[in-house]
C-alpha cells in the first residue's frame, strides 16, 4: 500500500495541470517489467500491446471490474 501511494503521489504531481477527464484514475503495478523474451516488445523496443493484453489480462480485468 505505501508504495502504491507513492506512485499516486508522482502521478497526481506530474498530471496536475492536466484536465482531470485526461488524467489517471487506476493503475496497476505489474511483477516484472516488459521483454524481449517474453514477446512483450519487439528488437528495436516497441511495445507488443496484443501480446501485453494477453500476458496482464488479470491485471487489466482489476483495473475495470468496478
Amino acid at each position: 500500500p505505501a508504495v502504491m501511494e507513492l506512485y499516486r503521489q508522482q502521478i497526481d504531481k506530474r498530471l496536475e495541470n492536466v484536465a482531470k477527464c485526461e488524467q489517471i484514475q487506476k493503475f496497476a503495478l505489474l511483477p516484472r517489467g516488459f521483454t524481449i523474451e517474453e514477446e512483450e516488445l519487439t528488437p528495436t523496443l516497441k511495445l507488443r500491446r496484443g501480446i501485453v493484453q494477453q500476458h496482464f489480462a488479470q491485471e487489466i480485468d482489476g483495473l475495470y471490474a468496478e
